[in-house]
């Protein structure tokens, strides 16, 4: 049980800090005015954190934006309401003494720290400016100060690292950084936005902890926005849930997630996919999607911003919009929603609406022919140094990793960023060429084909890349993007015939046909997504790597992908890989699991003996971190220290001895080999450990 979350949260037993009152801050452009931040209200306090969540688009990251009065003038403008800092209105404020303020008393975590740390300055150099500027320290005491705020939050060897690039570090280390410079100088409010959105669960248990620890040590008013939340449940005390601008329900993060009142709420919490030990060991379900998109804000509908979304629309909805409105809290946070109607979710009848059972029965996947088998794969890359080309060594992304895969099944491959999951991947299209080893699909070793051969098994062999948007080409249309595979592979025999295919692909992901003559800048995350897919599903492959497809979309679009991909599995009797840090997601839609380390697969076992008896250290740590959705609930998590060694000079022995904490005088010399076991279920239980237990 969370202890600190046992204790009535008094909101006026501890100082308010900032307070936002009716804030409202508008984008102009030739088709009118855009609320981006419509009438929002809420105040953060000391010691304690505020989670703002809701999907892209809703106003969360403008909202910050706003506070630290960083809106791009003169597209955006704060057109009304109150910022009080400590009794003072920001709003006021002239730039010099908002200057004064931003960095120093209220400080923002960026949501991409590789896009906001300047590459061509050292991570110490960017630390110590702020500490100059805000604390008037000399050079050495700024960077002394540098030093010590990195080892703050845990950055190996300060002395060392504060004269890194951003490019040195990987991205754990990159937000580190980022925080680091964000407290430099002690602020009051500390504002992050989406910290932990781009980071691997074992790096996101780091950074948690950290923020939390710091929150207690320096008294800070913490504001967290992000779309997990998985996060919120653990970190928050307080939540605001924004829908277009607006502030649709607030209360303690108790009283919204167990008892919330806004339909928008309620599908937020639903669409996380839940563990089956949490399920309370029943079957898998399909993820629950709130359907639809977030309305244009050019184009807001009278009445309830939610309605053309909701399942509860009732004639009341469509006339006027509900004021946020009290309901009885379960402490002295102040619970309120923005519905006209009162809503029960509570019901055997609600909690069926939510839930739909999955098709597909592991039992006859598991019995089913080997469509793709891999011997000793690896790729190598060799690493030139900067003077003359010298050679400076051999990494080895993927090493000598074996497995197979059966028609009809997902198999799941998890790890930290850097352990060679998407280079696997993208191997075994041969998209990247492996160095050694064996790719045989349908009987036919894939590394033994030329380029001609290759071409035509790529019929058979898709991928769906992590990012929808860079994966699509910006000048081509759908209908052309759809349209290029088909005529590659000479798929149709006529106009007709090719557009019937092209129909029959947007029927199949969800899209209607006037989607054809669009441009991928022209659609959500979520649809472009789907673009994505049905351009890979255009040559009716048998099997797609699906690299992170669903890692950059909001937890309810991420649940209508997820299903879709589910749905077209079981018609089109598909087979997956499926790369993902996102271990809910990969317990969810995969039969077996493989976990990748430093280029090696460690683990690899039936989805429901990985994550009910997991063997090996590092899998272990991987289970520990992932969040819980349950305010009331505190796992206890194992925080690896430190980052994925460097695979150019990977460690002795055991290459995860470094950061175990079970690592025993052996395994810093003998490397362990991935062997089968036989469990009570009679399956496959593959791990590399010599002290599993």
């Amino acid at each position: 049980m969370n202890q600190k979350k046992e204790k009535i949260l008094s909101n006026h037993s501890v100082e308010k800090i900032l307070e936002i009152s009716n804030l409202r801050t508008s984008f102009f452009s030739d088709q009118g005015e855009l609320k981006a931040v419509d009438e929002v209200s809420f105040a953060a306090y000391a010691g304690k954190t505020l989670g703002i969540v809701g999907e892209s688009g809703c106003g969360k990251s403008v909202t910050s934006l706003s506070i630290m009065r960083l809106i791009p003038f003169p597209q955006g403008k704060i057109i009304g309401g109150q910022i009080l800092y400590r009794q003072r209105n920001l709003l006021e404020l002239k730039p010099a003494e908002m200057r004064g303020i931003r960095g120093n008393e209220i400080s923002m975590i960026f949501q991409e720290p590789m896009t906001s740390l300047n590459p061509v300055f050292s991570v110490g150099d960017q630390i110590s400016e702020i500490i100059r500027l805000h604390q008037g320290l000399s050079k050495k005491e700024s960077l002394n100060r540098s030093i010590e705020v990195l080892k703050w939050v845990g950055i190996p060897a300060p002395e060392k690292r504060v004269h890194d690039y951003p490019h040195h570090l990987s991205g754990g280390m990159r937000q580190r950084v980022m925080i680091a410079m964000a407290l430099s100088c002690n602020p009051r409010v500390l504002i992050a936005d989406e910290p932990t959105t781009a980071l691997d669960v074992t790096i996101q248990a780091q950074i948690l902890e950290l923020l939390s620890e710091l929150k207690e040590k320096m008294g800070m008013a913490v504001i967290l926005i992000t779309h997990d939340l998985g996060v919120v449940a653990e970190m928050a005390d307080e939540v605001v849930v924004m829908y277009a601008g607006r502030i649709v329900e607030q209360g303690s993060v108790r009283d919204i997630f167990s008892n919330p009142k806004m339909p928008y709420t309620k599908g937020l919490l639903n669409s996380i996919p839940t563990l089956k030990k949490d399920r309370n060991g029943s079957q898998k379900n399909r993820l629950v999607a709130i359907p639809g998109i977030v309305p244009n804000l050019l184009q807001l509908p009278i009445g309830c911003r939610f309605q053309e979304r909701c399942s509860y629309i009732d004639l009341i909805c469509c006339n006027k919009e509900p004021d946020l409105r009290l309901v009885l809290s379960s402490s002295e946070i102040e619970h309120k929603f923005r519905c006209a109607r009162d809503i029960s979710f509570n019901t055997e009848k609600e909690i069926l609406n939510f839930s739909q059972p999955s098709s597909g029965d592991q039992s006859q996947i598991l019995s089913a022919e080997v469509l793709l088998s891999v011997r000793n794969l690896s790729k190598e890359y060799l690493v030139q140094g900067s003077l003359f080309g010298k050679k400076e060594g051999t990494v080895r992304a993927v090493s000598e990793v074996s497995f197979d895969i059966r028609r009809g099944e997902t198999l799941g491959l998890v790890g930290e960023s850097g352990c060679g999951k998407s280079t696997l991947g993208r191997c075994l299209l041969r998209l990247i060429e492996p160095t050694s080893g064996q790719i045989i699909f349908q009987g036919q070793d894939m590394t033994q084909l030329n380029l001609k051969k290759i071409r035509n098994f790529r019929r058979h062999m898709q991928i769906i890349f992590q990012d929808p948007y860079a994966s699509l080409n910006p000048r081509m249309t759908v209908e052309a993007i759809l349209s290029e595979p088909l005529d590659i592979h000479h798929l149709y025999q006529s106009k007709q015939e090719k557009f019937k295919k092209i129909y029959k692909l947007l029927d199949l992901c969800g899209l209607r046909r006037e989607v054809l003559s669009r441009y991928p800048h022209e659609f959500s995350g979520g649809q472009r997504q789907r673009v994505c897919i049905a351009r890979a599903l255009a040559v009716e492959p048998e099997f797609i790597v699906c690299d992170e497809p669903v890692s950059a979309l909001d937890v309810s679009i991420q649940a209508q992908i997820v299903n879709l991909m589910q749905d077209l599995q079981e018609e089109l009797k598909l087979t997956y890989l499926f790369i993902s840090h996102d271990l809910k997601i990969i317990e969810h839609i995969s039969s077996r699991v493989a976990v990748m380390y430093l280029g090696k697969i460690v683990e690899m076992a039936s989805v429901e003996d990985l994550y009910r008896d997991s063997k090996h250290p590092y899998t272990k740590a991987l289970m520990s971190s992932i969040p819980v959705s349950d305010p009331n609930l505190r796992k206890q998590r194992v925080i690896l220290k430190g980052d994925l060694p460097s695979p150019l000079s990977p460690p002795s022995g055991c290459s995860f001895h470094p950061r175990c904490p079970m690592a025993q005088k052996d395994c810093q010399t003998i490397a362990p080999i991935l062997k089968n076991y036989m469990n009570n279920s009679k399956s496959c239980h593959s791990f590399s450990c010599h002290h599993p237990n």
